[in-house]
């Protein structure tokens, strides 16, 4: 009974911040876009000064994950991310995060502290995201084609975006 009651007293928050973390990162519909469109052309700010997206995944399949720090869906996704980043590189792909609506000195205490390797490009008002279709919403995932196309857009990196990078890559059964 004494064990029954623990594990009552144990689960019912971590349901609880669960479901506050869904709650707070609002999730719109993940879709493969049917034909590749072309990713707008605006500059974010990394750390090594302004750079164009397109021009920092030029020939490179790539993931683009947008986050923030203050995110827990997005937190969660970290792990996964970072196992992909390692491996993508072999296959000729890569993973970029975009953090969105917060300062560099945030973000990069966040990436340290949490060990993400993996270039990261500030979006801090909003103008990719708007550009994407005007939804704030975060996480979200994009994958680029080797020519910067649009191929995949959806809510969060799930096994659709897997697929999609995988596809993307060539299809192969061994990538990422």
């Amino acid at each position: 009974m004494w064990r029954r009651l623990s594990l009552q007293l144990i689960a019912a928050p971590l349901v609880v911040g669960a479901l506050a973390a869904l709650a707070s990162c609002a999730r719109p519909s993940s879709a493969v876009v049917p034909a590749p469109s072309p990713l707008p052309p605006l500059s974010l700010g990394d750390g090594d000064g302004v750079a164009a997206l397109r021009e920092q995944t030029r020939g490179k399949v790539t993931l683009v994950t947008f986050w923030a720090t203050w995110c827990d869906a997005c937190e969660a996704e970290l792990p996964s991310l970072r196992r992909l980043a390692i491996r993508a590189p072999e296959y000729g792909g890569e993973v970029v995060g975009v953090d969105v609506g917060e300062d560099a000195a945030d973000v990069v205490a966040f990436t340290a502290r949490h060990r993400i390797a993996y270039r990261q490009l500030l979006d801090d008002d909003f103008h990719l995201l708007d550009a994407l279709g005007g939804e704030r919403r975060i996480p979200r995932t994009l994958v680029l084609d080797a020519n910067g196309q649009i191929v995949y857009q959806g809510a969060s990196f799930d096994p659709r975006a897997l697929a999609a990078f995988r596809a993307a890559l060539g299809g192969d059964a061994r990538s990422p």
